[in-house]
């Protein structure tokens, strides 16, 4: 017996390499799914951490072009990573109009 199956999956080949699940099949222990909201502060905080990232990307690449020419694509990383600092604003705006 593998170990998917001991964990309830039935295989789906003759290989045995395809396994599948039922829902029904599924044991959470009793646990649920709650869904919390995420206030002003929290997002608040979510976005400065983005920020943050995204400049210690970019020092990082800084480091990397001055000493070595080369930074691999950091930087256009760290300016993707910069991008949810707004992302993450218009979440915030939608939050407090739906309030």
């Amino acid at each position: 017996m593998s170990a998917a199956t001991k964990l309830g999956f039935v295989k789906i080949d003759d290989i045995g390499e395809e396994f599948i699940i039922k829902e029904s099949e599924i044991s959470f222990g009793g646990l649920k799914e709650v869904d919390s909201h995420c206030d002003s502060e929290r997002l608040s905080l979510l976005k400065q951490r983005a920020f943050y990232a995204f400049k210690i990307l970019y020092k990082i690449s800084d480091e990397l072009l001055m000493t070595v020419n080369d930074d691999r694509g950091l930087k256009e990383l760290a300016n993707n990573v910069k991008e949810y600092t707004a992302i993450i604003e218009d979440i915030e705006l939608e939050n407090s109009n739906n309030k």
